[in-house]
């Protein structure tokens, strides 16, 4: 009878194991659409561009944007989070936006500093969260901890 040597059996069912584990790795990188969003959203918060944060809205057919920003925390429209959003940056000065890790296909963590209205330095995660809608990348949600 042929005996196979455990070497060779493991050798031969390498590339099934590769099938399996591949897609889960790849799970953990962004697509590469949501990575430049959320890329582009990060530094229109690093530059406390109400403008560049907008421009990742979806249309106001296309659905609203989840803001959690301290007290100012709900779902708006792009209408609505522009003033959120000059509210928020006018009572905060943004020290530093540091990616920490992707989440998933779709969201970022990043390390975020600033300054308060007090003008104390707080340092907290800056959540960004994207979604394809209508075939392209666009924001889901950003939240401050």
């Amino acid at each position: 009878m042929f005996r196979v040597s455990r070497s060779l059996r493991r050798l031969a069912l390498l590339p099934l194991w590769l099938l399996v584990m591949l897609p889960c790795a790849a799970q953990d990188e962004p697509d590469e659409g949501a990575k430049r969003v959320i890329q582009q959203v990060a530094g229109a918060w690093q530059g406390e561009s109400v403008a560049g944060v907008l421009s990742a809205f979806p249309t106001a057919e296309e659905g609203k944007v989840y803001l959690g920003l301290g007290s100012a925390a709900g779902t708006f429209s792009r209408d609505q989070a522009a003033g959120v959003l000059r509210n928020y940056f006018a009572e905060t000065t943004v020290e530093g936006v540091r990616l920490l890790k992707w989440t998933g296909r779709s969201g970022a963590k990043f390390d975020y500093r600033y300054r308060d209205a007090s003008g104390n330095s707080v340092s907290g995660m800056l959540l960004i969260e994207v979604q394809v809608v209508n075939r392209r990348w666009v924001l889901r949600s950003v939240m401050v901890n």
